[in-house]
């Protein structure tokens, strides 16, 4: 890590014009406030709030970090404790990227995540060190199409997760689908970590976002 440059809690500000969305497919758009639901309302025990704040580079190389105290570039590593946030936002407390692909690594298995897939794109995770009966999931862009998110004109794709031993097999998570915006990251989708690793980890809805102090979504989601 001694070789990593740092960067840490950059205002959105410098990255978009004021007031303007993330509009380049980021799972989780930096500095953004994110509310997500585990059960589809508002109930504060059931909202997590992530905000990506911090990350490391190293050349074309970069690991996000969720919800971290400001530090000085003096510490190595520069990454503090957790914030203390809205619900137990750590089932998921880093996620990485490399040639502007994201990926959540566990052991020998990782979990590529193409946010640029197009219609019909497929690709397979394996899942040799999880307590999985499958050998791999297949994940399939499943659907593309063009909205309005909270006054905003967005795209939006689907991605289809299936279990996979030479073809689909039977699971509890087929036939989920994550949901992504163009504009706000993740609009549904599980922990990444459940496609290396198992367990049945919840399944979170995106109620409201706040980017440059501008609400978007359910007023009753942003406690803060």
């Amino acid at each position: 890590m001694r070789n990593l440059t740092i960067l840490f809690i950059l205002p959105l500000l410098s990255l978009f014009p004021r007031n303007a969305v993330a509009d380049n497919w980021d799972l989780f758009p930096f500095n953004q406030s994110s509310y997500y639901s585990d059960d589809g309302t508002t109930s504060f025990n059931h909202l997590y709030h992530y905000v990506q704040d911090s990350i490391f580079i190293s050349g074309s190389f970069q690991i996000y970090y969720f919800n971290r105290y400001p530090c000085s570039f003096s510490k190595d590593p520069c990454i503090y404790e957790k914030v203390k946030e809205i619900g137990d936002s750590v089932e998921m407390e880093s996620y990485s990227q490399i040639n502007g692909n994201y990926f959540y690594a566990s052991g020998t298995d990782t979990a590529f995540f193409y946010q640029h897939a197009h219609l019909n794109d497929t690709w397979f995770i394996t899942t040799s060190g999880s307590s999985y009966s499958f050998d791999s999931i297949r994940i399939t862009c499943s659907a593309e199409s063009e909205a309005q998110m909270w006054g905003v004109n967005d795209s939006t794709k689907n991605f289809l997760i299936e279990a996979w031993n030479n073809g689909a097999v039977t699971s509890y998570f087929n036939g989920y689908q994550f949901e992504l915006s163009k504009n706000f990251g993740f609009l549904k989708w599980k922990n990444l970590k459940i496609l290396l690793e198992g367990g049945n980890y919840k399944d979170y809805t995106l109620v409201g976002a706040v980017i440059n102090n501008m609400k978007y979504g359910d007023p009753a989601s942003m406690k803060k």
